[in-house]
């Protein structure tokens, strides 16, 4: 099926290149681009929308901004490069104002899986070392709660309206920071990152990218899946997914916009795709099912979509021409 249809794309993972390591002074011990994409397209694109929530639209000027501040934010706390930030929310904004922050002071973000709980979360915060917490209104009591068993000292950051006892504000520590670049030596491409498996034996485990996601791969991926800046991508996945975030890492880099969906809801999704004119989504094929099962019982105007790309488990061919029939 061509790209004037929806395609059905499954994601296979690049493989990495082996590179010899060699003494450094920077902070990460690979190579890695020195351009920072968002402040490339802050500076020739600076009204283009770069987020879209609800009715909220963030453009890549503003964005850019709000990362300096971000990046000053964990500088001033004491966070030192390769620290690891830990996060439990649902997409947002503020999710990439914190992880473009993190890459300007090379440090490492921690998505925290949502549905963990108690124990299980104290486990990650524990195992990853996150130097800070991060945890919207949804989530802020489900970390407090894990709290009594995580050991040592951590920044706990509420990035929502709920501040409970030992949180501190997002709000109020961004409007004290500057929103300047930081003389201060990032990362370059998308980042470092630990990401957590949900394998079926033991605990989960870190699987940590002190490099992020290194160039040849990221313009490998783009020119597989054919995106470019053009397009406007649906990020309805949940963040913690390595995949979720991946491809709507890569579509900034591109600096193209991404319509933010917080949490996975089928009608919803396919009412942000006809109302923003969405060209691509990443989504597993549970995720594919329902909103194919959503789009038979009421259709909406699918006519821009032109890529959806499926990862995270096997997608049965049955599904992949069900779902070419339904979205057209």
């Amino acid at each position: 099926m061509g790209w004037r249809r929806t395609r059905l794309a499954t994601r296979r993972r690049p493989r990495q290149r082996q590179v010899q390591a060699r003494p450094s002074s920077r902070p990460y011990d690979c190579f890695v681009a020195d351009v920072d994409f968002l402040a490339v397209h802050a500076e020739g694109s600076p009204d283009k929308p770069a987020l879209i929530l609800g009715e909220r639209a963030v453009d890549f000027s503003t964005l850019n901004k709000r990362a300096n501040q971000a990046a000053h934010l964990f500088h001033e706390l004491g966070c030192e490069p390769q620290d690891r930030v830990a996060i439990m929310a649902f997409n947002s904004i503020h999710g990439f104002e914190i992880s473009n922050g993190l890459r300007r002071v090379s440090l490492v973000a921690v998505p925290v899986n949502y549905r963990l709980r108690g124990s299980e979360v104290a486990y990650l915060l524990n195992d990853s070392g996150a130097a800070v917490v991060c945890a919207d209104d949804d989530h802020v009591d489900v970390v407090d709660g894990a709290r009594p068993e995580v050991n040592g000292h951590r920044h706990y950051i509420a990035t929502g309206n709920k501040r409970l006892e030992g949180w501190s504000s997002y709000a109020e520590l961004m409007s004290g920071a500057p929103d300047g670049a930081l003389a201060a030596q990032g990362s370059g491409g998308l980042g470092a990152s630990m990401i957590y498996t949900s394998g079926t034996t033991g605990h989960p485990k870190g699987a940590w990218r002190p490099n992020g996601v290194n160039i040849e791969n990221v313009l490998q991926v783009i020119s597989i899946f054919g995106l470019n800046q053009s397009d406007v991508h649906l990020m309805c996945g949940p963040g913690y997914h390595s995949a979720v975030a991946f491809f709507a890492a890569l579509h900034q880099v591109l600096g193209a916009t991404v319509v933010i969906q917080p949490k996975f809801e089928a009608d919803g999704a396919l009412d942000l795709m006809e109302r923003n004119r969405v060209t691509t989504s990443f989504m597993a094929p549970t995720l594919l099912k329902r909103l194919v099962d959503a789009q038979e019982l009421k259709p909406r105007d699918l006519s821009s979509l032109r890529a959806l790309i499926l990862g995270a488990a096997p997608c049965p061919n049955a599904l992949k021409v069900r779902a070419e029939s339904v979205l057209g």
